[in-house]
């Protein structure tokens, strides 16, 4: 059954700007930092990714973990390791009673995941009334563009969580509590709720384990002037303010990784190119936030029940429904519910978004229409026999996205929860 499309674009005439003023703000902070591909169907429903690992020495080589070769001095007596003459390897007693170097892998599975998104049902007849319905018609093209936007840079927000192993909360002025190889979508299993807000000292220890841990060289975004390497820090503008605010004569030049994914550029461009101690800092003015009408106490809480959305939906305009601001999504200093902010540290490599691929679209005899599984609207108004849209008047947007999050090494990502800033 079709709406009357005064519901989307207001019949009366003679009473407008003669253009409409579209408001498109929201984009995806984190599109150029994991790459895009294809899911190779032929891998089953659910394949599984090996990530190759392997032991390294636990203790330092001090002269008593060795075997003496025997000479001059009372501490090299041993002959343990000298040839006794039979034709054995020099030191074959060594080889034989050495230290075995174990290797490993950690092996994890992802599968796609689906979701649709449609619009109401369109009457030809009443669009042909409707006052400046081409402008009205793209407008609302506009924003489903906006939409799908919005939802992409959520789930990039939650695979920003989901994929990194390493939750880490800002217990102190100087204290990050990190809970390690946790794969969970939010902060229930961490070890206590945050006590402070983020600030250089756990942004350094942060930065020297991820190049302990071997990200510097094959996993950063690229080096600094001074050879640094540099890793992207997504955070809101109330953290860009407090942590890079006074940070001009730290700044320094990066130059882009030739490995990394050609999105890389595209940073670029949009005017992210210089890093303050080892870090490059992108806004995202959307930050998932936790809170509720009641402070949260618990790390029990610490779950998407209590992670608050930044927008609601509303009767609030003239025809239709609109957006608007959630007043809870406002720090609990400036009248809101929002008490906890996330910061995400996501090198390249942690995770890749993996599609469903749009082909093949023909099997023998059977031939279907080419499939689009990224979010790009199309508009429906198939003909039916004796049906409601026998004659193709009636007609809706519609779309489908499949998508997974392959993981690749989130033992090398962070994401942070801390006191939420005042911004």
């Amino acid at each position: 059954m079709s709406i009357a499309v005064s519901n989307y674009f207001q019949s009366r005439r003679n009473q407008f700007a003669s253009r409409t003023l579209q408001v498109l703000f929201r984009a995806n902070p984190y599109q150029a930092l994991y790459d895009r591909e294809a899911f190779n169907l032929e891998l089953g429903n659910s394949p599984t990714i090996r990530t190759l690992t392997h032991e390294l020495p636990t203790a330092y080589p001090t002269p008593s973990s060795l075997t003496a070769m025997g000479g001059a001095g009372t501490d090299q007596v041993s002959t343990t390791g000298i040839s006794n003459g039979t034709l054995n390897p020099y030191g074959q007693d060594a080889i034989t009673n050495g230290t075995t170097i174990k290797r490993g892998e950690v092996q994890r599975a992802w599968f796609l995941y689906q979701t649709a998104f449609k619009t109401d049902v369109v009457n030809l007849s009443d669009l042909k009334r409707a006052v400046d319905a081409a402008e009205a018609v793209s407008g609302f093209e506009k924003a489903l563009r906006e939409y799908i936007t919005v939802w992409w840079s959520d789930w990039s927000r939650v695979q920003a969580t989901a994929m990194v192993n390493n939750k880490a909360v800002v217990k102190d002025a100087t204290t990050l509590d990190v809970s390690t190889s946790n794969t969970d979508v939010d902060f229930h299993q961490v070890a206590e709720v945050p006590g402070d807000y983020l600030n250089w000292a756990h942004l350094d220890q942060i930065y020297t384990n991820l190049c302990r841990a071997g990200v510097a060289e094959e996993y950063s975004i690229g080096t600094t002037e001074s050879g640094m390497p540099v890793f992207p820090i997504i955070l809101s503008p109330g953290y860009k303010q407090r942590l890079f605010r006074d940070e001009t004569d730290k700044r320094e030049q990066i130059k882009f990784s030739e490995m990394g994914s050609s999105a890389l550029s595209n940073l670029k461009a949009l005017g992210y190119d210089k890093a303050i101690n080892g870090f490059l800092p992108i806004v995202d003015l959307f930050p998932q936030r936790y809170g509720k009408s009641t402070a949260i106490t618990l790390v029990a809480d610490l779950t998407y029940t209590n992670v608050i959305y930044p927008t609601v939906n509303g009767n609030a305009a003239t025809s239709g429904r609109t957006y608007s601001n959630n007043s809870q999504y406002q720090p609990t200093a400036r009248g809101g519910y929002a008490q906890f902010e996330v910061v995400n540290i996501l090198p390249r490599n942690v995770f890749c978004a993996q599609f469903e691929p749009s082909g093949p679209d023909a099997f023998s005899g059977m031939k279907f229409d080419p499939q689009n599984y990224v979010g790009e609207f199309q508009w429906v108004n198939n003909k039916t026999f004796q049906g409601d849209n026998d004659l193709g008047d009636l007609g809706y947007y519609s779309t489908k996205i499949r998508v997974g999050a392959k993981p690749l090494y989130p033992q090398f990502g962070y994401t942070i929860l801390a006191k939420c800033p005042s911004v």
